[in-house]
């Protein structure tokens, strides 16, 4: 009947109109400020696209030119912006800006800047799923944590809780503690704060995922470069070898099978993932863990590393190893653009892919896999081969070898019109005409130009053979001078007296004279390694010269400025990219704070994106070196071979809750038995139990058995 239809009739409009009224609308303009007509489409319930729904494809929708967009529907909705077409292509990760660039889009709210994938906060992206979740704010809650059976022999951890702040609660289960003399030597002041700031600041950058478990990030918000989860390959090796002391086996475990065996991307740059899970299997003893790691790393090494990595010196792609062939590395796919030397064959690769081959191996013969083990021999004595090609007799350093260009982007190592080298008042000072990088690469040997990269064999430790280290020590020695790497606040990454120092680019992350903290650990690591493995090399590194480098380091986090700074109270840590070695700035986060241009459609959007930045290892330093615990694959001992100087050390210095091998330990130093009571000198503790002492601060072999 009529009242039927009647009533039909006004269901329907009144749901249609409700339907409209709570749709979302999506206004795509061809001007700035969202200005002019734009483009509208419904982005609510829009589920065309292959892998994503409720969001919208550039691609898909012809590429049109957005320079602003904006959301139109009921208050609180809210879009995240990627940068690729990410619903017409399955991409796996990245694109992503992070919100506090703009990234996300809230209704009655104008972007500027384009984006080629818009997805509603309430749609889903399976590829991405952790990621979108993370950057619409509903990121989900880790799982409870593991049991974590660490214990405390001899410190309080409320006596650091004030340098580890808000990760106070976490340390306290997770990580290990030190104490120093700060009365008889302030400089161990600086050691300790650092020490529990980066504690601090590695805390930050773990992030669950439900898809891939616990992984480590090197910038705190998303950066379009970043890969799956905002993880960057880079620096994963200084993230496993901090991290392998941390007692939730999770994280590391989770994180090495993320890069070779999941869904990370472990060739987007030159990293030494496997040798430094190799390290971590050696402090923690966990062999099934180590050995899983065996298929994923075989054939990243094959199938990327050989196929795209290995070069003839005439720059072809060699298929086969060859006496005329290298590693090839492009420098900023080495983690180091704008590199005197430009891209080439580096010995930076060299050594990464003999430490790749190393742990490989190591995992064949854990498992018996005789095959892999003789086809990875192979490549690891190819691999020191090549390096020690590197060797330039004439500059007493490795060195890189130009060999003809193979890609585009090496443009970047090559721009001559922008310099950033600054004088006191930081401020741009003319280029040295003397600077010539056509002079300097030439193709098929290697540049005469000393670099902090130079010093990278040493870091793999048993690359080198006593005797090897011998030989080369002599590059050394140019460490410690004014004139060549030492600065005032950092060591540099190039040399002060070459002409090309700090040469190029309009860009806040040069390889060509700032101070990195990146490398200034790996150059650590290495001189501890040659300290243990040679006692004959005194006039080019001692334990002295150790410690002078260490607390130089370790004042980078103190006594350093940085504009905006995020330490709180001054002086408590922080950590940025790069400093200037001579006069004590933070270089990228100066030049990000002084610009005015545009970035990512936000202007200075991504000056902060270096906050807390996890690009390098400081812990580790201390633990394996600084304080001495020393491990290899014997799991019934360590041994403790601490490297600071008695004078540094003052009256006493302790480790503690330290999980190694399955059994807790504790190292102290204690000159007159007072400050720990329980002994006078070096102690080693398992379990609670004193297993080995000495008088003086000297190498101990300690039996877990």
């Amino acid at each position: 009947n009529m009242a039927h239809v009647m009533w039909v009739f006004l269901s329907s409009l009144i749901y249609l109109c409700s339907a409209q009224q709570n749709s979302v609308y999506l206004d795509l303009y061809m001007e700035p400020n969202c200005t002019g007509t734009p483009l509208t489409l419904t982005l609510s319930g829009h589920d065309n696209e292959t892998n994503c729904k409720e969001c919208w494809d550039g691609c898909s929708a012809g590429n049109p030119h957005v320079h602003s967009l904006s959301l139109r529907g009921p208050t609180g909705i809210k879009a995240a912006l990627n940068g690729m077409c990410v619903g017409k292509f399955a991409y796996g990760s990245g694109g992503w800006t992070d919100p506090s660039l703009g990234g996300v889009v809230s209704t009655g709210e104008c972007h500027n800047g384009g984006a080629n994938g818009v997805l509603l906060c309430s749609g889903s992206i399976p590829t991405m799923q952790d990621d979108f979740n993370e950057i619409c704010g509903n990121k989900q809650p880790p799982p409870p944590p593991a049991p974590l059976p660490g214990e405390f022999f001899i410190l309080d951890p409320e006596m650091f809780a004030s340098m580890l702040q808000d990760a106070a609660e976490w340390a306290s289960t997770h990580v290990p503690y030190i104490d120093l003399d700060t009365k008889s030597n302030p400089e161990n002041s600086d050691i300790l704060t650092t020490f529990y700031y980066r504690w601090r600041e590695y805390s930050y950058h773990i992030k669950y995922t439900q898809a891939d478990g616990f992984v480590v990030t090197e910038f705190l918000p998303f950066v379009p470069w970043g890969g799956l989860h905002n993880t960057i390959p880079a620096a994963a090796g200084h993230q496993i070898m901090e991290g392998r002391w941390v007692h939730d086996a999770r994280l590391v475990d989770d994180f090495s099978n993320f890069w070779v065996n999941g869904r990370g991307n472990p060739a987007s740059y030159t990293n030494w993932i496997g040798f430094a899970a190799m390290q971590r299997y050696f402090l923690t003893g966990n062999e099934t863990k180590f050995v899983s790691m065996l298929p994923g790393l075989v054939n990243v090494y094959r199938n990327t590393y050989v196929k795209s990595h290995l070069r003839n010196l005439n720059g072809s792609q060699a298929t086969e190893m060859c006496d005329e062939c290298c590693w090839y590395q492009n420098d900023g796919r080495d983690a180091m653009e704008v590199s005197i030397s430009g891209s080439g064959c580096r010995p930076t690769m060299a050594s990464a892919m003999w430490g790749e081959a190393t742990a490989i191996r190591t995992m064949a013969q854990l498992t018996g896999n005789t095959s892999i083990d003789n086809e990875f021999a192979q490549w690891q004595a190819f691999s020191k081969n090549v390096l020690l090609k590197h060797w330039n007799p004439s500059i007493s350093s490795f060195a890189t070898i130009p060999i003809p260009q193979v890609d585009e982007t090496e443009s970047m190592s090559s721009k001559q019109e922008y310099f950033q080298k600054t004088n006191g008042n930081k401020q741009s000072v003319p280029p040295n005409p003397a600077c010539n990088l056509t002079a300097i690469r030439i193709n098929g040997v290697p540049v005469d130009v000393r670099e902090l990269l130079g010093f990278i064999p040493f870091y793999f430790n048993t690359l080198l053979t006593e005797d090897e280290i011998t030989k080369y020590i002599q590059q050394w020695d140019a460490l410690f001078d004014d004139q060549g790497f030492q600065g005032p606040y950092g060591v540099r990454t190039a040399e002060l007296r070459s002409p090309c120092y700090n040469y190029s680019y309009e860009h806040g992350d040069c390889w060509n004279g700032p101070s990195w903290p990146y490398e200034t650990a790996r150059l650590l690591t290495g001189a501890s390694n040659i300290l243990r493995l040679n006692a004959s090399v005194a006039k080019s590194m001692d334990n002295e010269k150790y410690t002078t480098l260490l607390l130089q380091y370790a004042k980078q986090h103190t006594k350093t400025t940085a504009v905006n700074d995020t330490a709180n109270p001054i002086g408590s840590g922080h950590i940025f990219e790069n400093l200037h070695p001579d006069l004590g700035y933070w270089n990228n986060r100066q030049i990000m704070y002084g610009m005015t241009a545009t970035h990512y459609g936000v202007p200075d959007a991504n000056r902060n994106m270096g906050d807390n930045y996890d690009h390098s290892t400081f812990c580790d330093l201390v633990l394996s070196g600084l304080l001495g615990i020393v491990v290899d694959s014997d799991n019934t001992k360590f041994v403790v071979d601490p490297l600071i100087t008695e004078e540094l050390a003052g009256n006493f210095f302790a480790v503690d809750h330290v999980r190694l091998k399955g059994h807790n330990i504790a190292i102290i130093w204690d000159k007159d038995g007072t400050r720990y009571n329980r002994g006078q000198g070096l102690s080693v503790i398992v379990e609670n139990q004193t297993k080995a002492s000495a008088k003086t601060i000297s190498k101990l072999t300690v039996a877990l058995t």
